[in-house]
C-alpha cells in the first residue's frame, strides 16, 4: 500500500445529502447563468464580496435539470440501499490497527514538510516543540479574548472609513467585516529533510474564517491587480524567454510591491490598500 490508498469509508447519508445538494445548486447556477449572456460575459464584477447563497429553483430551468436530478437521487439511493455492497478493500488483520492508530491520542501524525513524507511523533514531543515557537516573544505575544474585539472595532472603522471615501462598495465593505470570527489554527510541519532524529517545525497559521482572512485576499486582489499591469506581465506571458536579466526584474517588481502593499504592520496593511484601491 503506499501513500494514496484509501480505505474504504463507511456511507454518511447526511454528508452525502450534503453534498448532493451542492453538486445540483452548481449545475443549476450554470444553466441559470448560461441565458444571462450579459452576466456571464461582465468583467466588472467583484470577488471582493460574501459567499452567494442564491439557487435558481426548477421552474426557472428547463425540465431536463428536474429529470436530471431525479435520476442522480434514484441511481444514489439504488447504491446506497443494494445489500450486495462491495467489501472493505483492507483485511481485518490492518483493518482493526489501522484504526487503533486513528484513535491513539499518545502519537501525532504529520505531513513532512518537504518531500511528501509521513512523520510520526510523539504528542508530548510534538506539543513541545509547538510550545518553543510559541514562546519566541518576538514572533508571538499572548492576546486576550477582549483586544481581539478591539481589532475587530479597529478593522470596522477602516473599512467604514474606507466605504465613506469611496474606496469600496458596500458588498466589498460585508465581505471585509467577518462578523463571526473563529480563532486560527496553528499546527507545524516537521523538517526532516533538515534533521531526521530531531526535526524541527515549520510553523503554519491557517487563517481559514478568521477576523483577517477577508484582509488577505484584498492583499493578493491588489497584487494580481498591479502585476496584470507591470513589467512582469510580458514575462509571464513569454516563460520560454526567461533570462538572468528578466528574472532581475521580477525580483525587483516583487519588492516595490511587498513594499507598497504587504510589508506594512497591522492595521496599517488596510489602510494603505485602501488607498492604493483608490488610486487605481
Amino acid at each position: 500500500m503506499g501513500l494514496s490508498f484509501a480505505p474504504t469509508a463507511n456511507i454518511n447519508r447526511v454528508d452525502l445529502q450534503q453534498d448532493l445538494r451542492a453538486f445540483f445548486r452548481k449545475v443549476r447556477l450554470q444553466k441559470y447563468f448560461m441565458r444571462c449572456e450579459d452576466t456571464r460575459n461582465s468583467d466588472n464584477i467583484s470577488v471582493l464580496k460574501p459567499k452567494a447563497t442564491f439557487t435558481p429553483l426548477l421552474s426557472q430551468l428547463g425540465k431536463e435539470v428536474e429529470l436530471f436530478e431525479t435520476l442522480v437521487y434514484k441511481e444514489i439511493q439504488r447504491i446506497v440501499c443494494n445489500p450486495f455492497k462491495s467489501k472493505n478493500n483492507l483485511p481485518k488483520e490492518q483493518y482493526n490497527p489501522l484504526c487503533a492508530l486513528q484513535g491513539d491520542v499518545s502519537i501525532t501524525i504529520k505531513p513532512a514538510d518537504k518531500g511528501g513524507g509521513v512523520v510520526v511523533l510523539d504528542t508530548w514531543d510534538y506539543e513541545r516543540r509547538a510550545v518553543d515557537l510559541l514562546s519566541v516573544q518576538d514572533h508571538y505575544q499572548k492576546v486576550s479574548m477582549n483586544r481581539l474585539e478591539i481589532l475587530k472595532k479597529e478593522v470596522r472603522k477602516v473599512v467604514e472609513k474606507g466605504f465613506m471615501e469611496g474606496c469600496i462598495c458596500e458588498e466589498e465593505g460585508r465581505f471585509l467585516l467577518n462578523e463571526c470570527p473563529i480563532i486560527p489554527a496553528f499546527y507545524g510541519l516537521p523538517k526532516i529533510h533538515k534533521n531526521t532524529l530531531d526535526p524541527p517545525l515549520r510553523p503554519i497559521i491557517s487563517c481559514i474564517g478568521s477576523l483577517l482572512e477577508p484582509l488577505i485576499s484584498l492583499h493578493v486582489g491588489l497584487i494580481v491587480q498591479t502585476t496584470r499591469n507591470s513589467k512582469m506581465a510580458p514575462v509571464r506571458c513569454h516563460k520560454q524567454q526567461f533570462s538572468v536579466s528578466c528574472l532581475v526584474r521580477c525580483r525587483q517588481e516583487v519588492n516595490q510591491i511587498e513594499q507598497e502593499v504587504i510589508l506594512l504592520p497591522g492595521l496599517h496593511r488596510l489602510k494603505r490598500a485602501l488607498s492604493i484601491k483608490r488610486r487605481m
